[in-house]
């Protein structure tokens, strides 16, 4: 099902007509909601019939003001439950299904204290769908700040009441694909305005319908509004997801056996290495369990509670056939309790009591939130395919970890005092105990992955390879970025590991870390001991020489930071580096 909003300015300049039809031509919308077509419905009609709709609603505007139109095509059935000048309420049924939703396109006035009034009409017509609901439209209206740049700020109060209008209602932002703002002033440099006034929410409800909806934003000629297309099943690569093991596994009688077996297997080779093959093993013989009992707690439930119900239909309410299927049953609903846990990465205790839906949700707004839809290259090229997407990540590491900086900059450091104590370095310098170790691997969470507690490493200095790769998890800073600096990546990078990057659960490239010599300022970032030495030293520095050139006393600060901020000047955009590194 795909869903089309556009508040498109006018139905009457051919642009807008000609991006319309092209837009009907290569996306098919079922359903096609225009706001402000400030046309008259045989106008609009002739329009929407070009397009390729086959039935529409019209809302005719107030002179030049407003104009609403609601159309679709053959293959879903729409009826009308209700419509004002700012909103068209619709049922929706499409082709092969029997459960219909609510479609509500609306076109929300730019004044505030109208705008309230007119949220508190679309609730009483949201209510009626129970969750089952879908607004789209031009709210006028932006969440945050950040949903807009350049002009002065939103009101507070505009924003308020526009997020309690979406948590009132129960409803989800399910964003967009594309550039953050969907309208802007079409003016240059300090006088562009751009902002986030139109999108799609979403019932609760209706997102579980649809897990995989998404909304693309499509390019806005002919308005100053951008059109937004929601397509209810975006098809996305599938990929093959990395082994995890799974809590409610630990109380199965199968796996323990198989861990049991296992681990009882001789292996020749060191510690470590007979460690990393019986995990290995194991991972495999629990792969091959899985694909053979394919066990889904929740068709077990369905199959159990319908036992009982057959069960109590016919007269039997006790007994130890009911006992049998109700023990079943409460280790069901265990098991898809604890897998929805896994899955949100939610602390159980946390929340007190057993909410499966819950953490379905929980897990299922991350999924969408944490999804890479394209990058783009330092070519300019975008790549959307899971295999270029890993292409580009797998570029900007190999970058950044590459040795570019042949500069000694050992000298600038000779001056200062070491700080480690004889004490400390002893301290430091003394052997792993098995208790420490124990204590620490103790203190991480049951449900963590602690691995291999290393113990021989401190002893020997010898790791397997195995133990030292590490594989880079890119999440994004920013729903749907676009390129690698709006993206956050997971591990703690040290020199000695070997990377591989995953995408959709797959990983993807091999590369080590080649650097000779560390630039404090073009990877402070990810040393940010050293960017809190040299900024502390050239902070002081910069505020000794100022006060000596407007009293003439003498410097109390040492000649090391003197001589530090002195070279530092010299750097290319230190300011910017700094600045970035430290943010």
């Amino acid at each position: 099902m795909k869903l089309l909003s556009w508040n498109c300015q006018g139905l009457g300049r051919p642009l807008t007509i000609h991006n319309l039809k092209r837009i009907c031509k290569s996306y098919s919308p079922e359903v096609g909601f225009i706001c402000e077509t400030k046309n008259q419905s045989r106008q609009v009609e002739g329009k929407l019939r070009s397009c390729g709709f086959k039935e529409w609603f019209i809302v005719d505007p107030d002179g030049l003001l407003g104009g609403l139109a609601m159309a679709w095509r053959d293959g879903c059935t729409v009826q009308i439950l209700q419509h004002g000048r700012f909103f068209i309420a619709a049922s929706v049924l499409t082709a092969g299904s029997n459960d219909p939703y609510g479609v509500l396109g609306v076109y929300l006035s730019s004044n505030d204290q109208h705008r309230m009034a007119q949220f508190a009409e679309l609730t009483s017509v949201t209510q009626q769908f129970d969750g089952k609901v879908v607004l789209m439209g031009d709210f006028n209206a932006i969440s945050n700040q950040l949903e807009k740049e350049g002009g002065g700020a939103k009101s507070p109060f505009s924003i308020e009441t526009f997020n309690s209008f979406i948590d009132d209602n129960f409803l989800i932002d399910i964003g967009m694909v594309g550039r953050p703002f969907t309208w802007s002033n079409r003016r240059r440099g300090d006088e562009l305005i751009q902002e986030r006034l139109d999108r799609f929410l979403v019932g609760v409800d209706w997102q579980q319908l649809y897990p995989n909806a998404t909304v693309l934003r499509l390019s806005e000629s002919g308005s100053d509004h951008a059109p937004l297309l929601l397509d209810s099943n975006l098809r996305t690569e599938r990929s093959k997801h990395r082994f995890k093991f799974q809590e409610r596994w630990c109380s199965n009688d199968e796996i323990r056996q198989i861990v049991k077996e296992v681990w009882h297997e001789q292996i020749d080779g060191s510690a470590m290495y007979i460690l990393a093959q019986k995990i290995k093993r194991c991972r495999h013989k629990i792969v091959k369990w899985q694909q053979e009992h394919r066990s889904n707690s929740k068709v077990e439930i369905d199959l159990l509670q319908s036992e009982l119900e057959e069960l109590r239909l016919a007269g039997i309410h006790g007994g130890d056939i009911i006992s049998e299927i109700e023990d079943k049953l409460e280790k069901a609903l265990q098991n898809e309790e604890s897998y929805w846990k896994d899955k949100s990465r939610v602390k159980w205790l946390k929340y007190g009591d057993q909410n499966t839906a819950f953490f379905h949700q929980k897990f299922r707004n991350r999924t969408r939130r944490n999804r890479i839809w394209q990058l783009t290259g330092n070519d300019g090229e975008v790549a959307t395919s899971n295999a270029g997407i890993a292409s580009v990540a797998e570029s900007y590491f190999k970058d950044i970890f590459s040795s570019t900086c042949h500069e000694n900059l050992e000298p600038l450091f000779t001056d200062f005092e070491p700080k480690v104590t004889a004490h400390m370095n002893r301290r430091l310098q003394r052997p792993v105990t098995m208790e420490e170790v124990k204590r620490a691997t103790f203190s991480i969470h049951p449900q963590s992955a602690p691995g291999d507690d290393v113990k021989s490493f401190f002893s020997g200095g010898r790791i397997l390879k195995s133990f030292n790769h590490t594989q880079i998890c890119l999440i994004p800073k920013i729903s749907y970025a676009k390129d690698m600096t709006q993206i956050m990546w997971i591990r703690e990078l040290v020199t000695t590991v070997s990377y591989s990057v995953i995408v959709e659960g797959q990983p993807y490239g091999f590369f080590k870390p080649n650097r000779e010599i560390l630039n404090p300022l073009k990877n402070a970032d990810r040393n940010p001991q050293l960017l809190a030495i040299i900024c502390w030293n050239c902070w002081k520095a910069r505020n000794q020489l100022i006060f000596e050139s407007s009293t003439s006393m003498p410097s109390a600060i040492p000649a090391s930071s003197i001589k530090l901020f002195r070279e530092m000047q010299k750097t290319p955009n230190l300011g910017r580096h700094l600045h970035e590194a430290s943010s």
